[in-house]
């Protein structure tokens, strides 16, 4: 049984925590796997599912991975807020109390969770409270704290931890082809997270973030049109990885063999996941001006070089503390979290960026 999650690196407390639910036939109709983005809860919870589906044959598992299974049930955000819509919600109501088909429960996942409108997380709340006996739900959610509190007092939480930095090695050697040492590196600025490994690998292969990070070292611009200009070079390097995202997307699926309904459906599914990745790319991309600051005052005040975040920039990191004028940590993450706050509320990422630049003397 542990092969199901042999595959899986990190948190081998809840994969434990998982297969002892199975083996005591004691799985919850309810379960909300909570923890850091980028973990792999997503993969955790298809593992969990072979495991409550699986019938021993091999078509059995191809079809949970290429989620083509009748019995599972993945609901992912939609349209270009990257919202669950109330259409998909009602469609879960609905199919929750049929009968299974194949296996001997139903099992639904609902990624980020914490992306339901008020309206669609309360319509949701009757079947949360009587689910139907043989289907298992598991919400997943980087930000539990965002579900309301009666949804989070009807699960039984799972939480995620951050992954060991040997995983992350390990995960950074075996697919980026970088070196130990590289990825002992890199893994101290990862957090605990794949996804930010991943990001942090292909910094060199990213024109987007190398675009950030030489406006970082560049520092204050000669003038606000110039600034402008770099904003506007910014958000035009995130819409051209969006419609790169978009083209990948209907490259990889036959949308000539989809009838009406099935094409709309994949539309909203392809514009939530492009919204969602684009908000993670995003907030990626503050995180690294926040760690800019953070490594200009380690430098201030004599701190080891080993522990900076943009180590590889280390040259213009000296160079800047000397001319740009200090900001206090607090000050710098309360900008960001406006500026996060400000993307919730759909402002364009040209203005939030602008305005943000403005607030750290840019200009």
């Amino acid at each position: 049984m542990h092969t199901y999650f042999s595959h899986l690196h990190g948190n081998e407390q809840v994969k434990t925590l998982l297969l002892k639910m199975v083996e005591r036939d004691a799985v919850g109709n309810s379960l909300l796997f909570a923890g850091p983005e980028g973990v792999g809860k997503g993969l955790f919870a298809k593992a969990f599912a072979e495991l409550l589906l699986a019938d021993g044959s091999e078509s059995t598992r191809k079809k949970i991975q290429s989620e083509t299974h009748p019995d599972l049930h993945i609901y992912r955000p939609e349209g270009k807020l990257g919202m669950h819509s109330i259409e998909a919600m009602r469609q879960l109501t609905q199919e929750i109390y049929l009968v299974p088909y194949e296996a001997k429960r139903k099992v639904f996942i609902l990624y980020e969770a914490d992306r339901m409108l008020s309206f669609s997380a309360n319509s949701l709340l009757k079947t949360f409270e009587e689910p139907s006996l043989d289907s298992v739900i598991i919400l997943l959610s980087a930000a539990p704290e965002s579900l309301l509190p009666t949804i989070r007092s009807r699960f039984q939480t799972l939480y995620f931890k951050q992954v060991e930095p040997p995983h992350l090695v390990s995960f950074m050697c075996q697919h980026f082809q970088k070196t130990e040492t590289e990825a002992q590196t890199l893994a101290i600025a990862a957090e605990g997270s794949f996804a930010t490994a991943a990001r942090l690998c292909n910094l060199e292969d990213n024109s987007l973030q190398q675009k950030l990070m030489a406006l970082l070292i560049q520092g204050k611009a000669p003038s606000y049109g110039k600034l402008l200009e770099e904003v506007r070079q910014l958000t035009e390097h995130l819409e051209k990885a969006k419609l790169q995202t978009e083209q990948e997307l209907k490259a990889s699926t036959n949308v000539d063999n989809l009838t009406a309904f099935q094409r709309e459906s994949f539309e909203k599914e392809m514009e939530g996941y492009i919204s969602v990745q684009t908000h993670r790319e995003t907030h990626h991309l503050l995180k690294l001006i926040f760690f800019w600051y953070r490594d200009q005052d380690l430098l201030r005040v004599n701190g080891s070089p080993d522990f900076l975040f943009h180590r590889a920039f280390l040259p213009a990191l000296e160079q800047s503390i000397q001319q740009a004028r200090p900001f206090s940590l607090d000050y710098v993450q309360k900008v960001i979290d406006e500026a996060k706050r400000a993307l919730e509320r759909s402002t364009s990422i040209g203005i939030v960026l602008e305005n943000l630049f403005l607030k750290l003397n840019f200009y």
